[in-house]
This record gives C-alpha cells, structure tokens and sequence, in this order.
C-alpha cells in the first residue's frame, strides 16, 4: 500500500465493516497507514519481538513518537519478515 492507493485500503476497511457486527469498534476510529509510517514500522517490531496468537493490547503508550491511549494490535495472518 502507498499514497497512490490509500482509498482502496479504507474501501476495504468499509467491505469489511459491513461483514458483520462491531460492536466495540467505530468505523472513524481506523487510521490506515503505509509500511513506511513510522507507526507502522514500530508495531511490526513489537510483532516480531513479542509474537502472539492473540490481540495485543498496549495503553499509555509511544508509539513513533507519539503518545497512544490505547492500541490493539492483531496478529498477522503471515510471519513478520525480519
């Protein structure tokens, strides 16, 4: 993913939304981002220090240096590359 197709990842995010209930989750709390976003770069990171099968679920929390609330991270469907 990069800037030339952003909207086809949050088309993807509305499909996926519409597939079924999410009660805990708001469409406007999604943020897509590119493999070079910072942000990005540091959970892959965490991913591969600290695999999991699971949700990991960080509060107060910087993150590309910027302070989180919260973030849930989802396990991938493919091993992180290294």
């Amino acid at each position: 993913m990069d800037d030339s197709n952003f909207d086809l990842a949050y088309g993807e995010v509305i499909r996926l939304f519409g597939a079924g209930p999410h009660l805990w989750l708001d469409l406007f709390q999604v943020k897509v981002a590119g493999i070079d976003n910072l942000i990005v770069k540091e959970v892959l990171a965490i991913q591969r220090k600290y695999p999991s099968k699971i949700v990991t679920r960080l509060r107060n929390f910087m993150l590309g240096g910027v302070f989180v609330d919260e973030i849930c991270i989802y396990p991938l469907p493919v091993p992180v590359a290294g």
